[in-house]
This record gives C-alpha cells, structure tokens and sequence, in this order.
C-alpha cells in the first residue's frame, strides 16, 4: 500500500507539472502586468527559468510578449 501510495503522488506530480508547462502564457507569467517577465517572475516556472537568459534577445533582463514568443514548453 505504501509503495502504491508513493507511485500515484510521484504520478499526481509529473501530471500537475506537465498541466502548468502547457497552461503556461505570457499573461499567466507576468504577475505584476507591466507588459514584460522579469527574471523574478519566470523563477516560478522551471522550464521558462532555464531559457530565460536564451530568450532575453536584447539583454535587458525580462522577455517581452516577442521575446516569449520563442518559449519551448
């Protein structure tokens, strides 16, 4: 019971992560709606954190809607 117990949470995980990369929008990621994600806002979102500096064309620190365009989810 244990072992099944462990085996459906590691599941009920890997399902909510995949559920948050797919539902991931621009919209969603910029909490403080000032038209650009800062390097603080995509720390929530694992996938966009390791892009963010690839995505940054201009190297501003924070992706525009043109920028995040180029998002692989």
């Amino acid at each position: 019971m244990k072992q099944f117990l462990k085996t459906f949470a590691v599941c009920a995980l890997s399902v909510a992560f995949v559920a948050q990369a797919s539902e991931l929008t621009f919209e969603s990621v910029d909490a403080d709606e000032n038209g650009y994600i800062s390097v603080a806002e995509a720390d929530s979102y694992e996938a966009l954190k390791e892009q963010f500096k690839k995505l940054d064309a201009d190297e501003d620190g924070q992706l525009s809607p043109e920028e995040f365009k180029g998002f692989a989810q």
